[in-house]
């Protein structure tokens, strides 16, 4: 009976073992630096528009959708949070560990700390337009006439908000200048094309589609490396 309860009890505290750690805004900063992960401003858009750590991606801790959406990080992956004053990215943090992420970073006393610290921010008002383009936005029958054709179409469902779908753009772009003349690349972002996303029911990206003659030949979720994306055209091609 007590070897039982020792099990139990073993098991309860493996379970309820914490993967986060707390830096202040220095130590936070050399670890972003230093080291690969996905960094999430976990404050409200617009707190994120009046400026935010480079590299961040903003979900809104309070939003109905923060679990869906931060799905879509890997749970292997080191997760870098930060809010205003260091409250929302510690409960954030508590969540993510219930979900099973690995490895959670939150920053002690948040953007202000950040800031009291004299660290960098990136302003909007320097972010020029040319250096956001505006989302390309297509219509049905725009998409179905491109789909329709004879040569394969690669679709890469994504967000600007996505780490993994940032991770992969790279591959997915040299593929569109190196290949074009085997293969016609789109990018669409989920939330500039809705109707889109919903009829694919797009739910976690990123989201790989291709199409050849208006026929689905392969769909997929989840991020591939540039030698998997080559190999999936050439298959297809």
């Amino acid at each position: 009976m007590k070897t039982n309860l020792l099990i139990l009890l073993s098991v309860l505290l493996f379970a309820c073992k914490s993967h986060v750690k707390t830096l202040v805004a220095e130590d936070f900063y050399s670890e972003i630096q230093t080291n690969n992960g996905q960094v999430i401003d976990v404050r409200t858009p617009e707190e994120f528009k009046e400026g935010f750590i480079e590299g961040a991606v903003n979900i809104n801790f309070n939003a109905d959708n923060f679990t869906t959406q931060i799905s879509n990080v890997p749970k292997d992956e080191t997760i870098y949070l930060y809010c205003l004053k260091g409250v929302r990215s510690e409960n954030a943090a508590k969540k993510l560990n219930s979900l099973g992420y690995k490895n959670i970073i939150s920053l002690k006393g948040g953007i202000e700390a950040w800031q009291a610290a004299k660290l960098p921010l990136v302003m909007p008002e320097n972010i020029t337009k040319t250096n956001k383009p505006a989302l390309k936005k297509y219509r049905t029958t725009e998409f179905d006439s491109i789909i329709k054709g004879k040569k394969l179409v690669f679709v890469d469902f994504n967000a600007t908000w996505c780490g993994p779908c940032k991770a992969m753009q790279p591959y997915v772009d040299k593929i569109k200048d190196t290949r074009e003349k085997e293969v016609t690349v789109l990018s669409i972002d989920t939330d500039a094309n809705p109707e889109l996303a919903a009829r694919y029911k797009i739910n976690q990206i990123p989201a790989i589609y291709l199409f050849k003659k208006g026929k689905t030949l392969y769909n997929e979720v989840g991020g591939k490396d540039e030698i998997a994306l080559n190999e999936l055209v050439d298959k297809y091609k």
